[in-house]
């Protein structure tokens, strides 16, 4: 064998192992999202209140907070181009109604009271994650998973008393928190940009359903984020 030839093989198989280790290697991604979650809040019952307060006279209004910045930020596995798996921790910030009202009794004392309930949510997502590519730099997305969230819940009440002529006659303050967890369905869609082979620009929407953080009602929380995403 030649000195050529003895030089060669190695180097032969030294190029084989590397495209090897090459196509074995696992494509690792981080995330990072910022968006804006949105629901609908379940305010029948201060509604019912309102109606009550009103029919005697009173006045009553109704604020929401429906919706509030999130963000989410997690970690990927590319099984293939077209499959991966993320785990993500998202927040959803906090929703609250208030409720204000005043009326008078029949002695002629004003009550002035306000309540307001609000709600936080945070937790774990885990997806499976199919891709489209529509062309070298755009590609379409679905995702389908399960999320652990946990939820917490806090009512604030207050009020005070007055007679005709301001005289203070009582005042009165109660707060109540309680926390809880629970497993919700999530299932999403969402457009990406390649900028690079490096990195991904995204834009989603997901949706998680029927949570029950134990006031204002079940919410399915609608997330739509704008994203990047940065391969190993």
């Amino acid at each position: 064998m030649t000195l050529a030839r003895k030089i060669q093989l190695p180097l032969l198989i030294c190029s084989g192992l590397l495209a090897t280790s090459q196509a074995q290697a696992a494509p690792y991604y981080l995330t990072a999202e910022l968006g804006q979650v949105q629901t609908s809040l379940d305010t029948d019952h201060f509604e019912t209140f309102h109606d009550a307060i009103v029919a005697d006279g009173g006045t009553a209004k109704l604020t929401q907070e429906d919706s509030d910045t999130a963000f989410s930020l997690g970690f990927g596995y590319q099984y293939t181009p077209q499959v991966a798996v993320e785990i993500s921790y998202v927040n959803f910030g906090s929703l609250s109604a208030t409720s204000k009202t005043t009326d008078t009794t029949g002695a002629g004392v004003t009550r002035y009271r306000t309540v307001t309930e609000k709600t936080e949510q945070q937790g774990l997502v885990l997806n499976a994650v199919g891709r489209y590519a529509l062309n070298p730099q755009w590609l379409l997305k679905g995702t389908l998973g399960v999320a652990w969230l946990d939820q917490t819940a806090e009512g604030h009440a207050k009020g005070r008393s007055e007679t005709a002529t301001g005289t203070l006659v009582s005042t009165e303050e109660e707060r109540s928190k309680k926390s809880s967890q629970t497993w919700v369905p999530v299932l999403g869609i969402g457009a990406g940009y390649q900028l690079n082979k490096t990195w991904l620009l995204e834009l989603n929407w997901k949706r998680f359903e029927k949570s029950d953080p134990g006031l204002l009602g079940d919410q399915d929380l609608g997330l739509v984020s704008f994203g990047v995403n940065r391969t190993f």
